[in-house]
């Protein structure tokens, strides 16, 4: 039995591009029933790429799914390091970015490709939240592990992540800390920085190994 051939960067550009071409469509704006939606995204594609007899409806859409999930996961350690880390520059908060993925995924983030098509457009395909729990998302594309176990910052703290985690949680049970308890914290914060950049540089070095490798 042949093994299938991995997907080329030209056949996961074309993915995103019919899906986004789909999304945009008027007609899919006024409707969008579920039987015939992927049907128009695979035409799409096979217009883009002649595939019709190299992938299948189902595979383009299995294909897809691990693309968004992939993005998805990288924007939110994209949106983590822009809230967490401020002062740096575009390509150092998507370098760090990428590190923090590799920390939580344990492999980098494989999609940089499809992710410049993408990143300006993850809230619009990601479907809006129902406050009925009655109610299904229309759109089947969501598939992502990391939304539902978002970032701890205290995973990046080592040392002393028990000590850190134990802080935080008793200075917030006190609204109005002592002077003393306001010194500690400011150097907890000192000790969890400097502790970070280390961990930071430690991942860059492991993620400049793995690059080099492939």
């Amino acid at each position: 039995m042949k093994s299938r051939k991995s997907f080329t960067l030209e056949q996961d550009v074309a993915i995103c591009n019919a899906r986004l071409n789909i999304f945009h469509d008027p007609f899919n704006v006024v409707s969008k029933p579920q039987y015939n939606f992927w049907d128009r995204i695979y035409q799409n594609y096979v217009e883009l790429t002649g595939d019709q007899n190299v992938r299948s409806q189902c595979s383009v859409q299995s294909r897809w799914k691990s693309i968004f999930g992939s993005c998805k996961n990288f924007h939110d350690c994209l949106a983590w390091v822009e809230d967490k880390q401020s002062g740096l520059t575009e390509s150092n908060k998507v370098l760090r970015a990428n590190m923090l993925y590799f920390e939580h995924e344990k492999k980098r983030f494989a999609f940089n490709h499809c992710w410049e098509i993408l990143q300006h457009k993850m809230k619009d395909l990601a479907p809006a939240k129902s406050p009925n729990p009655l109610t299904k998302d229309r759109d089947p594309d969501i598939h992502s592990s990391f939304s539902s176990h978002p970032l701890d910052p205290n995973t990046l703290i080592s040392p002393e992540s028990d000590k850190d985690s134990y802080y935080i949680m008793e200075s917030r049970k006190s609204k109005r800390p002592t002077r003393r308890r306001a010194e500690k914290e400011a150097h907890r914060r000192s000790k969890v920085v400097n502790t970070l950049d280390s961990r930071i540089c430690d991942l860059m070095e492991q993620f400049t190994k793995i690059i080099g490798r492939e």
